[in-house]
């Protein structure tokens, strides 16, 4: 499927991050709607950044989480000074993958300033960034 192809971060690759909450949601159907909810309840006005385009992406990743994975999910928001990191873990190994009917993947390059996805012990993980103003 044709798109963006994975970026690295230009805001926080060597930058010291703080974090600013991470919860665990289980692979039920519920669960992308209150990852959204639980993220914006995190990004608060400290951070002038798009809470609703966090909130979408977030929701987004979440669904490829129940719906691909069907694994518990790990959700971690994280600042520095320039941008908002947001993470999914999940306990796939599979690539994330654009493909034909599926949208999470797009929204998240025309969203997010940067994205990409890195194996972990016990999955992957994929992370979105975007930029904080001002």
């Amino acid at each position: 499927m044709p798109g963006r192809a994975y970026r690295p971060s230009t805001y926080t690759n060597d930058v010291m991050l703080s974090s600013l909450g991470s919860r665990r949601f289980p692979p039920a159907n519920v669960s992308p709607r209150d990852a959204r909810r639980w993220a914006r309840d995190v990004v608060t006005a400290d951070f002038p950044v798009d809470v609703d385009s966090i909130a979408l992406v977030v929701s987004e990743l979440a669904t490829n989480a129940v719906v691909h994975a069907k694994s518990p999910f790990d959700v971690t928001i994280s600042a520095g000074d320039v941008a908002v990191r947001v993470e999914v873990r999940d306990e796939s190994s599979d690539a994330p993958e654009r493909t034909a009917h599926g949208m999470g993947l797009r929204l998240t390059d025309d969203i997010a300033s940067c994205w990409g996805w890195h194996p972990t012990a016990s999955g992957k993980s994929v992370w979105f960034e975007m930029p904080i103003s001002g």
